[in-house]
């Protein structure tokens, strides 16, 4: 079959499992061996209030090859509304699981290492991009936690409840767990952070509980964006540098770059738990830090410093081809 004529539409997450709540958003899997069509399809679908994971055949066949568990997810709760051909149906039923996911729920914790350039003191309420982070990092540690146990859960809350026992959580540590959720939603622009409890200092304290082996801390202000082994890591780490550096204000005036706009997208829809977006993303750390860096003492938005800094930064080559590249493996 050739790929060009390749076309699947498939709902997963909770709209699949029927468990949607106020705070979920829609999931649906859009594949397609065409570009053009590729694009009509997620512009139809998200004018429809879905939020839409694109792939092209040769993508998804890939995160099939590497024993993605976001195929897993596919595989035993997607509910698929259109498959020419039956292509789907076909290579998710020949996907195959790994045998061990310790490794993939080790690397967890990079997605989690931007937290730590937001102070300790500081509440998770007032900074929704830390309970944003940590979501993504509990959330795709717990999956391969409980998947190396035979144990396929891909519903937050009772992949919290699975890991908290192991790991002895306490109730307010629990509690903390929870409410990411609601905070991660509230940062994507879904209701208003209601009960989001704790400080960045006990929500690192309780993530280094599940990643002993590389404990979060505080970093010093300024930190240059790092390698976090990611491509997806490295784009949330510099997601975390302006969050830190800018106030709310410019960063809402500069979202309307093209480039920023298209990063965020990137960063806001991932759809692969195990992350083999890290083969797709080579990035020139050195040469990007040094596009990112904002000397010490403008701390405060001033004509000519951030303004300059970020959109010189955004429109650099090597944020540009960054983003082509995301766009292209799409």
């Amino acid at each position: 079959m050739r790929s060009s004529s390749i076309e699947s539409v498939c709902i997963f997450g909770s709209a699949a499992r029927s468990s949607s709540d106020r705070l979920s958003d829609r999931d649906m899997l859009v594949v397609s061996g065409d570009s053009t069509r590729r694009r009509q399809l997620v512009d139809h679908w998200r004018k429809a209030g879905w939020s839409v994971a694109s792939y092209s055949p040769c993508r998804l066949q890939k995160m099939i090859d590497a024993r993605s568990l976001f195929i897993q997810h596919l595989k035993l709760e997607g509910k698929i509304l259109n498959d020419r051909d039956r292509w789907l149906e076909r290579v998710l039923q020949c996907a195959e699981k790994k045998r061990c996911y310790k490794a993939d729920a080790r690397e967890s914790v990079t997605l989690a290492a931007p937290i730590e350039r937001f102070a300790s003191e500081v509440l998770v309420k007032q900074k929704l991009i830390v309970a944003d982070l940590a979501y993504v990092a509990l959330r795709n540690f717990g999956i391969c936690y409980l998947a190396n146990k035979g144990q396929m859960i891909f519903d937050y809350h009772k992949v919290v409840d699975g890991i908290g026992g192991d790991f002895c959580l306490s109730k307010r540590e629990l509690k903390l767990a929870h409410s990411l959720r609601a905070g991660k939603s509230a940062y994507r622009g879904l209701g208003h952070g209601d009960g989001v409890s704790g400080t960045v200092g006990e929500l690192r304290s309780v993530l280094s509980k599940f990643f002993v082996q590389r404990p979060l801390t505080e970093i010093q202000y300024g930190t240059p964006v790092r390698d976090l082994g990611s491509g997806y890591a490295v784009l949330r780490d510099f997601e975390a540098v302006i969050e830190t550096k800018i106030r709310k204000e410019d960063v809402a005036r500069y979202m309307a770059l093209m480039e920023w706009q298209r990063v965020n997208n990137w960063i806001r829809d991932p759809r692969s738990y195990a992350w083999e977006v890290r083969n797709l993303l080579p990035v020139d750390l050195e040469s990007l830090s040094l596009k990112l860096q904002v000397p010490r003492n403008r701390r405060s938005s001033t004509s000519g410093g951030h303004s300059a800094w970020l959109t010189s930064a955004l429109m650099s080559s090597q944020i540009k081809s960054t983003v082509n590249r995301l766009d292209m493996s799409a």
